[in-house]
């Protein structure tokens, strides 16, 4: 089951957010991908800060 929410995660979070951003900010790299991944960590704020910083960690190292 985790599975699922966890792909479903990704491609709302990386893959629309990402290509939506792209339309609104143009070729604005840095500024996509740092959007992109508080906006990924942002739901995870409940499991804490240390969470929500190295996911939002994450994001930028996979994003860049």
């Amino acid at each position: 089951m985790w599975i699922s929410a966890a792909i479903g995660e990704e491609l709302l979070f990386r893959a629309f957010a990402f290509a939506q951003l792209k339309k609104v900010l143009g070729d604005k790299k840095i500024v996509i991908v740092l959007l992109s991944a508080l906006m990924f960590c942002l739901p995870h704020l409940y499991q804490g800060l240390q969470v929500l910083l190295l996911l939002l960690f994450l994001g930028l190292l996979l994003l860049y």
